[in-house]
């Protein structure tokens, strides 16, 4: 098993702890981070309120590109 690191920084970390505050009802979450741009990392939270319409954060932080 390897090991995936997804480094967050304080703002992202605020923006995650108020959706999870929002979002009660959602018990599981997907986070994501995709390096492929080639310019920093792209971080995204993923999570079904609706099962037919799945919800994208967009946790990217572009200033600490």
């Amino acid at each position: 098993m390897s090991t995936q690191v997804i480094k967050l920084n304080r703002k992202q970390v605020k923006l995650l702890v108020k959706t999870f505050k929002h979002f009660k009802e959602v018990d599981e979450f997907v986070l994501e981070s995709d390096n492929s741009n080639g310019i920093g990392p792209v971080v995204t939270l993923r999570f079904d309120l609706i099962k037919s319409q799945p919800i994208e954060v967009d946790l990217t932080d572009v200033e600490r590109w």
